[in-house]
């Protein structure tokens, strides 16, 4: 399976188990691209298909499988090598005097040198390209969201391939209207970087409700540079006590549900982050299971637009303290990408506690 393919490849609802969900690898996928390849490296992995290349959790389980797989392989080439009726030999095939004469010249025949288009035409480096991702934003009393960045090397690279890198962050508020766009934002080589709301987006006062979309110049690969939020929570008890979340950007469709099997849990209190990151309208039902009943309600977003709502919102009449409500189900239904996290405040200990679908 070349890399083209893969990326262009449909995915379908069937598909809903993934060894790297960031690039969308089922372990049907890795396997195929194991079989299909003379030279399998986690580095070529990564370089070719993005396995492994964004948020990198699942480094671990893809080594482990890259081995199975490898294994895997050599044993079946060895038992049909076994299997297989040892070959014929073939008479020496006779050459002649004139034969061996153009098989010097070929062997010596200076290469063509290439044309000015032709040499024009090759790429002067690695491709580079420019990168967005986003993730959910929120400013209130009690909560902040910040910005954290690392432009780290990977241990399977002698370099960086990136170097210094470039990027600004636009905040979309909640209705979807771009607020404020940062400045220029540089980050040395094996540098992090944090920032605050007020750093980013001086000029943006007050509560805000949105998402924070970087967008990095010129990327070999995107490396470590998948940005997370830390959520930190200001009220004095807290003692400014932070939760992180990574992206969610995409723009594809997705398999499956957002969902979370614990919307209402006793002595917490659950919250949906929601921002929807492309530029058409995403619309959805929504649905609450515990026990034989379930709930249902429609949700709407206009483009780049979000919401901050505690789930026991969304079913008008539903007595969160009642047993029955522990275990249960929440998702929505729109194969739409959006950007999804949940949200639990312990109550006792006014402690937060973050997720992504």
């Amino acid at each position: 399976m070349d890399a083209a393919s893969f990326i262009m490849k449909q995915t379908t609802n069937s598909q809903s188990s993934y060894v790297c969900v960031c690039a969308r690898v089922t372990e049907e996928d890795f396997r195929k691209i194991i079989n299909e390849s003379d030279t399998a490296t986690y580095g070529e992995l990564k370089s070719l298909y993005g396995i492994g290349d964004r948020c990198t959790s699942c480094e671990f389980e893809i080594k482990d499988l890259l081995d199975e797989c490898l294994t895997e392989k050599i044993i079946a080439q060895r038992a049909a090598k076994l299997a297989a009726p040892p070959a014929a030999k073939k008479p020496a095939k006779r050459v002649s005097p004139f034969e061996r004469l153009l098989q010097r010249l070929r062997g010596v025949t200076p290469e063509k040198p290439k044309s000015a288009a032709a040499k024009k035409a090759e790429p002067a480096g690695p491709v580079r390209e420019t990168y967005r991702t986003g993730m959910f934003f929120l400013r209130n009393a009690e909560m902040e969201a910040t910005l954290a960045v690392s432009n780290l090397q990977f241990p399977e690279h002698t370099t960086n391939p990136n170097g210094e890198v470039t990027f600004d962050v636009k905040l979309h508020g909640e209705d979807g209207r771009l607020l404020a766009t940062s400045q220029k934002i540089r980050l040395a080589n094996n540098a992090s970087i944090e920032m605050t709301a007020g750093e980013l987006f001086p000029e943006v006062k007050g509560d805000v409700v949105g998402a924070m979309y970087p967008e990095f110049e010129n990327l070999v690969q995107t490396g470590s540079l998948r940005p997370y939020a830390v959520m930190i929570n200001k009220t004095p008890r807290a003692g400014l006590a932070r939760c992180h979340y990574h992206d969610k950007f995409a723009l594809f469709t997705d398999p499956g549900f957002f969902q979370t099997n614990s919307p209402f849990e006793p002595g917490e209190t659950c919250w949906m982050a929601i921002s929807n990151c492309q530029t058409k309208r995403y619309e959805s039902d929504y649905h609450l299971k515990y026990g034989d009943t379930i709930l249902d309600g429609k949700l709407a977003l206009e483009p780049m637009a979000s919401r901050w709502v505690k789930l026991e919102e969304l079913f008008p009449g539903l007595d969160q303290k009642a047993p029955e409500l522990s275990p249960a189900l929440f998702w929505l239904e729109n194969p739409q990408h959006v950007m999804v996290y949940f949200f639990w405040r312990l109550e006792a200990g006014n402690v937060w506690m973050a997720q992504h679908h």
